[in-house]
């Protein structure tokens, strides 16, 4: 019966369907926890599997003392005493839909302002509810609060990313330009192919995913100076060993993660000022920063 009613709550307003699953949470609270409930639920879809986030998870449960399990839904958890949410979307749709998730403490990780398909207000509110919001930059921890999510449930932690006793410091010297994203329109990816053009001197090597669906990554890919590559995560530190100069032109971000790895890899960074690169780069010290909107000559003289 729950089941069901949770299912129809997906129909409803989510400000009511947060209320009504609530409401059902006090009646289950009744129950006492049993002995295999897990202590701590990540819930991660299918879909969000092998990405970044998901090591992410990996790292945190693998410091965990208690009993973990990956649920790959956003509907049907599991009793447990935490929640982890590494995206904010699966929270939002989770809280309205799961009574058991009200009975536990709930984490979630904020990356950057993104269309949810969700009214403001109603994510809000959802934040409002939550153990702890961890934003992955001050930026947009910043935003939470001028949004109206409470001060002291939004904190700032930058994370990390690395494989451990693999990555170390290299010398400079060969001017390769580096990059490592999967593709999103957010990664600003003209720029990425203006300054392959105007810099035909400097060869560029792209690591990520997806940029074959950019309409014009034909032309960039047969540029002389360019080289797409696509490795597992385990080859990272040989594709870091190459560059001189880490290049992160994203118009939005929430980290990006792989400008971390670089800076430890004794790699210039120059990057566009969003997400925590304005938190960690002193323009002209341990590298460059530059405006959003910045063109192809501006950011070129930097690197």
């Amino acid at each position: 019966m729950l089941i069901r009613l949770g299912k129809s709550l997906l129909y409803y307003g989510f400000r009511q369907a947060y209320g009504v699953c609530r409401l059902l949470s006090s009646m289950l609270a009744i129950v006492p926890t049993k002995a295999d409930h897990p202590d701590l639920v990540v819930v991660l879809p299918r879909h969000a599997q092998a990405w970044i986030l998901e090591r992410m998870c990996n790292e945190i449960t693998a410091l965990m003392s208690g009993s973990v399990i990956y649920h790959e839904r956003v509907t049907r958890l599991p009793r447990a005493r935490k929640y982890f949410f590494p995206h904010y979307s699966l929270y939002v749709q989770a809280l309205k839909l799961n009574p058991v998730l009200w009975l536990g403490e709930r984490y979630v990780y904020y990356t950057h302002p993104k269309d949810i398909g969700v009214k403001e207000d109603d994510w809000v509110y959802a934040f409002n509810h939550a153990t702890q919001i961890i934003s992955g930059c001050e930026m947009f921890a910043d935003y939470l609060k001028r949004k109206g999510v409470a001060g002291h449930i939004v904190s700032n932690v930058i994370g990390a990313g690395y494989v451990v006793g693999a990555i170390s410091p290299h010398e400079r010297g060969g001017g390769v330009v580096g990059l490592s994203s999967a593709y999103y329109p957010r990664k600003n990816p003209q720029l990425v192919a203006d300054l392959v053009s105007f810099m035909p001197h400097r060869k560029f090597i792209l690591l990520g995913k997806g940029w074959e669906c950019w309409d014009g990554f034909a032309e960039l890919n047969a540029k002389p100076n360019f080289e797409y590559l696509q490795l597992p995560y385990e080859s990272y530190p040989a594709f870091y060993s190459l560059m001189d100069v880490f290049l992160s032109p994203s118009i939005l971000e929430g980290g990006p993660v792989p400008l971390l790895e670089a800076m430890v890899c004794n790699i210039v960074p120059v990057a566009s000022e969003t997400g925590f690169a304005t938190e960690l780069i002193r323009h002209g010290d341990n590298g460059f920063l530059f405006r959003v909107n910045a063109g192809a000559g501006e950011v070129a003289e930097l690197i």
